[in-house]
């Protein structure tokens, strides 16, 4: 629930809500398609992939934060670092086959 709740008030767009006149997004058979600036289709798919991605990057500032200014790391912050990097391919190569296809 805290999650679907920080991704709601991050994104209006994020799926449950409604969309607002003139936004570019279409309904349709409950897939909320999101019309890109080149005039593709973004699929739901890939648009939850960049919130993903965008929290794994706001987990890294916190570390960088927790960190600053000397920004040495111990063990479990490297740990977690891995762990966003490897969050944030996983998303990206998500959404490069979602736009590519």
């Amino acid at each position: 629930m805290a999650e679907w709740l920080r991704r709601w008030a991050a994104d209006p767009l994020y799926v449950g809500s409604i969309p607002t006149p003139g936004s570019n997004v279409l309904k349709r058979s409950n897939l909320c398609l999101v019309i890109t600036e080149v005039g593709g289709i973004m699929t739901e798919k890939a648009v939850e992939e960049t919130f993903a991605a965008l929290f794994a990057l706001t987990d890294l500032r916190q570390i960088f934060r927790d960190t600053k200014p000397t920004y040495q790391f111990n063990s479990e912050q490297r740990e977690k670092i891995k762990q966003i990097i490897e969050k944030l391919r996983q998303s990206l190569d998500v959404i490069e086959k979602e736009l590519i296809k």
